[in-house]
C-alpha cells in the first residue's frame, strides 16, 4: 500500500507505506479410502516504510509463520 504525501487523517499517519508477501503451501496424503492426512504452511511477511508522523519512525520488517497439521475423516 502507498498512501500520497497529501494524506494527513489521523488513520493514516502512523503507517502509510507498507508491502506485505505471502507465501502459502499444502501437503495431503491419502494412506486410505476417505482419510486424508494433511500439513499447510503459511508464511507472511510484512515490510514496513515511512509513516507520516516524524517523531515515530517505524521501519523494519516483521514474519510470521503458520502450521496446521490436518487429520481428515469424510463419512
Amino acid at each position: 500500500m502507498n498512501y500520497p504525501g497529501q494524506v494527513t487523517a489521523p488513520s493514516y499517519s502512523i503507517l502509510r507505506d507498507f508491502k506485505v508477501y505471502q507465501l502459502a503451501g499444502q501437503l495431503v496424503w491419502s494412506p486410505t479410502k476417505l482419510f486424508d492426512i494433511g500439513v499447510e504452511v503459511l508464511y507472511a511477511k510484512v515490510d514496513a516504510g515511512h509513516n507520516g508522523n516524524p517523531d515515530l519512525i517505524i521501519k523494519g520488517s516483521q514474519d510470521q509463520w503458520q502450521t496446521r497439521l490436518r487429520f481428515q475423516r469424510d463419512f
